[in-house]
């Protein structure tokens, strides 16, 4: 049975860049980008809800440009060449990221899209996010298949994607490289140092 490779999207496979300038030019949103980006530590846990509400509004509606990570094409061409099966893990729903995806060039790519969504209604709960463990055992019954990687840049994520014990392997996508290894998970700056 093929086997399955997961990837985040923002962060991991594109980067966040054009959300940021986009975000920043928007007069709506002066103060939660003060706060956000500019603030002390206590004003950007106060801003997170609502700057992630407004980045996924903003993905889903695909207001900003996107760009790849160095080397993301050649992982995923790699990928596809021995055999896995590669999938994408997205707050943000399939429709958007196809075509973002295909913007890109890398549309044939990826295999699958899922959406956090899609894990929701699987899982029969009510609320769940990405540093939920529950979403990986979901997103395990959902492929139907074994999991091998996941990588993800937000270590919370990385640990959860740890802690379901569904993957074989769980990275850390740091393209700044100022990410401290985790337990249970490995941190590489290099798409293509995923295995």
């Amino acid at each position: 049975m093929t086997e399955v490779k997961t990837y985040d999207w923002n962060g991991t496979l594109v980067t966040v860049d054009g959300f940021r300038r986009w975000i920043r030019e928007q007069a709506e949103h002066k103060a939660l980008v003060a706060n956000f980006y500019d603030g002390d530590n206590d004003s950007k846990r106060a801003a997170t809800p609502e700057m992630r509400a407004v980045f996924e509004d903003a993905s889903q509606r695909g207001v900003y440009p996107v760009s790849l990570f160095p080397q993301v094409v050649e992982r995923l061409e790699r990928d596809g060449e021995e055999g896995y099966l590669r999938v994408v893990l997205s707050t943000v729903s399939p429709e958007p990221l196809a075509r973002q995806a295909a913007e890109l060039g890398i549309g044939d790519k990826i295999d699958q899209f899922v959406s956090l969504e899609e894990v929701l209604r699987f899982s029969g709960l009510q609320s769940l996010a990405k540093e939920d463990v529950g979403v990986y055992h979901s997103l395990a019954a959902i492929l139907g298949r074994p999991c091998k990687t996941y990588v993800d840049d937000t270590p919370a994520r990385a640990v959860a994607a740890r802690d379901a014990a569904v993957f074989q392997r769980v990275f850390l996508f740091d393209s700044k490289g100022t990410a401290e290894a985790g337990q249970g998970y490995t941190v590489v700056t290099n798409i293509m140092d995923v295995q």
